[in-house]
């Protein structure tokens, strides 16, 4: 019996512990399976876009989807995207977020070193300073928390505003210039280029802040001309269709050129330009012989007398890219580079404005006004600062005015005697040169000139710089006549000028720096011998244009 219940005991106990272990093995049997079905749902989902981006945005298969998206328009590696899938909100802000500016490879570290990036960083276009700006982070950052919004923000770009049409150009009138050619003039947009189509004919013109001409071949006495103007990053406008029938001036107008996006020159300047009147051998010898004698005149009864020239170059001299391209110069040197190398062989000194003005043709403001014939008071100024920082060599207290010692007025200005050659002027206000009143149809935008210093009264009871508020031509009949001006000031030079009309936006500030400043009449280039050995002045100024150079150099 003993041995019966031991054995009986020793099978109880095998059959618990078999139990026990079935029991353990149970458990890891399962395991298996339940790994397999966990890693099967999201496989499932993610490898059918096609049949969840045809379902509601709340689906529940959408989710992953969509987190999955997010994460390949992201930069971020898959192993981050699978991580991100239990996460949807955070992945759809990681994938929409704008990188910081300091590590944008699109956005220089000095944003005055690159050309397209503006000097003040928050205009930057690769950079913008508001949100809403960027294509890649959306307007309102709490919507990202949705994952439906936060894919189509990382992989949809927004929907750009319709772009906007620039306005139709309006026209004032149109005038003959040139024998077969017209010009039409208007206005438009500023910054716009007008282009105008005519029959065979097509032709541009950049406005001069919202001025425009256009100069086109008179094939008729009617032209049917179509308008349109093109600004940047606007459509282009509406076409304006323009009956033309240019009107002719006066016959005792002066003709002029039309030249490339709103200058204007006159056509008898047109030889200087195209070389045509160059000085032969024996001009110059001619000329040579009586410059001398005058010279060796002058300082017979004035040793101590310096002789000086400013030779003002014309506009097309300076800016020939504003000529009409069928004007072409000729392989010979100008009268202007004739005479001021032979003033400089003959020891006198001449100062090259041409130089000058090329070195300063692309600064802000212009050398020349473009409805007038003349230099603008900037081209004037840099004339004058070349002047007495020569005379101020020899005599300190005469070193130029500085810059920053004048106001300049930016605004839009009626136009000088080209809108009076036109006849865009009200012709029957205009009394001894002077414009007493305007019809405002030709106007630029340009500077004037206004001292911030005390001008002298002997000055100021001389000229009257401007008569009518925003008439850019001066006083004409103010100075064209002879003038002396003392301002006693004996610590400051003497001078007789000789002049042109160029001399009248210099007029008041030659005389500022000069103790007695005897203006001849405009157009004498006589020398009064007797006249210079009373005075004895120190300087004898000629102020001359380049159109005026063989009235001062006859032969």
């Amino acid at each position: 019996m003993k041995k019966i219940f031991c054995l009986c005991l020793f099978c109880l106990l095998l059959t618990v512990g078999l139990l026990a272990c079935a029991s353990k093995d149970g458990e890891t049997s399962f395991a298996p399976e339940s790994a397999d079905a966990s890693s099967a749902a999201p496989q499932d989902a993610s490898e059918a876009p096609s049949e969840s981006s045809g379902e509601s945005d709340s689906s529940e298969a959408s989710a992953p989807s969509e987190s999955s998206a997010a994460a390949g328009a992201s930069s971020e590696p898959p192993s981050e995207s699978s991580a991100a899938a239990s996460e949807p909100a955070e992945s759809a802000a990681a994938s929409s977020a704008s990188p910081r500016p300091e590590e944008s490879s699109s956005t220089p570290s000095r944003p005055e070193e690159s050309s397209s990036t503006p000097s003040k960083p928050e205009e930057s276009s690769s950079t913008p300073s508001r949100p809403e700006e960027s294509s890649s982070t959306p307007s309102e950052p709490e919507e990202s928390s949705r994952p439906d919004e936060s894919s189509t923000t990382s992989s949809e770009p927004p929907v750009e505003p319709a772009v906007k049409r620039a306005a139709k150009p309006e026209v004032y009138g149109c005038t003959v210039v040139e024998s077969d050619c017209f010009v039409i003039l208007g206005t438009c947009e500023s910054g716009g280029r007008v282009v105008a189509k005519s029959g065979g004919q097509t032709v541009s013109s950049r406005s001069d802040h919202g001025y425009f001409s256009i100069r086109l071949e008179r094939t008729s006495s009617s032209m049917r001309v179509e308008l349109t103007v093109q600004v940047s990053g606007k459509e282009d406008s509406e076409a304006l269709s323009y009956n033309a029938v240019p009107k002719s001036v006066s016959a005792e107008q002066w003709a002029l050129i039309a030249g490339a996006d709103y200058q204007f020159h006159i056509q008898y300047t047109l030889a200087d330009y195209l070389r045509t009147n160059s000085y032969s051998a024996s001009a110059l010898e001619s000329i040579r012989q009586r410059l001398e004698s005058r010279l060796e005149s002058i300082r017979s009864v004035s040793p101590e007398t310096e002789v000086l020239y400013l030779l003002v170059p014309s506009p097309a001299t300076v800016y020939p890219e504003s000529m009409p391209s069928e004007y072409k110069p000729q392989d010979k040197p100008s009268r202007l580079e004739q005479v001021t190398a032979l003033l400089e062989d003959v020891g006198v000194h001449t100062f090259d404005l041409t130089a000058l003005f090329e070195a300063h043709k692309s600064d802000e403001y212009k050398l020349y006004w473009k409805t007038d014939s003349h230099w603008t008071d900037y081209g004037a100024y840099l004339a004058y600062e070349a002047l007495f920082d020569y005379i101020s060599e020899a005599f300190p207290a005469a070193a130029p005015r500085q810059f920053s010692e004048f106001t300049w007025q930016e605004d839009y200005y009626y136009g000088g005697d080209i809108s009076h050659y036109l006849e865009y002027y009200n012709v029957n206000n205009v009394k001894n040169g002077v414009y007493y009143g305007s019809t405002p149809l030709m106007r630029e935008y340009n500077v004037l000139r206004v001292p911030a210093f005390s001008v002298p009264s002997q000055i100021l009871r001389s000229v009257d710089r401007f008569k009518t508020d925003h008439i850019l031509t001066y006083d004409i009949a103010a100075v064209q006549y002879g003038k002396t001006i003392q301002t006693n000031r004996p610590e400051l030079p003497s001078a007789i000028i000789h002049r042109d009309s160029y001399s009248g936006q210099m007029y008041d500030i030659l005389a500022e720096r000069l103790d007695t400043t005897v203006y001849k009449s405009m157009w004498d280039y006589t020398v009064n011998l007797s006249q210079i050995k009373q005075m004895q002045p120190d300087y004898i100024i000629y102020l001359v244009a380049e159109r005026n150079i063989g009235e001062v150099f006859p032969y």
